[in-house]
């Protein structure tokens, strides 16, 4: 397990001073990026292998959200690092150990000089082997998430530069912020899906459409025509129970 502290920031909190959903996401990638450098597997070293690995699908179940100034730990390990697909799991806890968050994901090894996933080498296999522990008490995280009806459009977003990462591609975080806008939800959110299909990149229109259930939001994050960028499930009702 890797696992390291922080301390909510102004810049990571809603107009209640809680922390938003993004920043939640963002603690959770930042904390699986530090952990692949502490192992020797970091994106300097997947891109000389032309190599990365790619969030393939996610959930997030939120218990509390932190206030600002409040101390938290984010802890991140693989369950299982073979195969086509790995899979990684993430925690934020309060100060008094208080469970505040949770995650699990899957992931795809992809090869840039080949355009497409691939079979795990070993050399990534033998680097977090060590490091795997037992999954979480979660419903397995879904590959694909099925909208149902018509749905409403949204706004669309034209992707600029502070929307992509080093992949050059949309960040993971924000399909999931685009599809709590579109949907117009708050951060109070208590479980979040999201299944990754093309990346979009610089200049792609993302175009929104927004199937209601109850309680909750599928939103399709698409070019409008034949396109799939991503699909999030929004459950709404989180608890505002504050950190420690």
């Amino acid at each position: 397990m890797y696992s390291f502290d922080g301390r909510i920031r102004y810049s990571e909190t809603d107009v209640a001073g809680r922390l938003t959903l993004k920043s939640l996401m963002d603690y959770f990638q930042d904390c699986s990026v530090f952990h692949s450098e502490s192992v020797g597997g970091g994106w300097e070293v997947l891109g000389r292998d032309h190599a990365a690995w790619l969030l393939a699908a996610w959930q997030v179940r939120v218990h509390g959200r932190p206030s600002l100034g409040d101390a938290v730990t984010v802890s991140t390990w693989p369950v299982n690092v073979d195969g086509r697909v790995a899979a990684r799991e993430f925690t934020m806890e309060a100060a008094d150990g208080t469970l505040l968050a949770e995650a699990d994901s899957m992931w795809l090894y992809y090869r840039f000089d080949e355009g497409r996933s691939a079979r795990v080498p070993d050399s990534e296999t033998e680097r977090y082997a060590p490091e795997c522990g037992a999954r979480l008490d979660l419903p397995r995280t879904r590959l694909s998430i099925r909208a149902r009806g018509e749905g409403e459009p949204a706004a669309p977003t034209t992707v600029t530069e502070h929307l992509l990462d080093t992949n050059r591609h949309v960040n993971n975080a924000y399909y999931v912020e685009l599809a709590r806008l579109a949907a117009g939800m708050g951060d109070d959110v208590s479980r979040v899906e999201a299944s990754y299909r093309t990346p979009a990149v610089l200049g792609d229109v993302i175009r929104p459409v927004v199937h209601a259930e109850e309680g909750a939001a599928v939103v399709e994050l698409g070019d409008g025509a034949d396109v799939l960028y991503a699909t999030v499930r929004l459950e709404a009702g989180g608890s505002d129970a504050r950190g420690a």
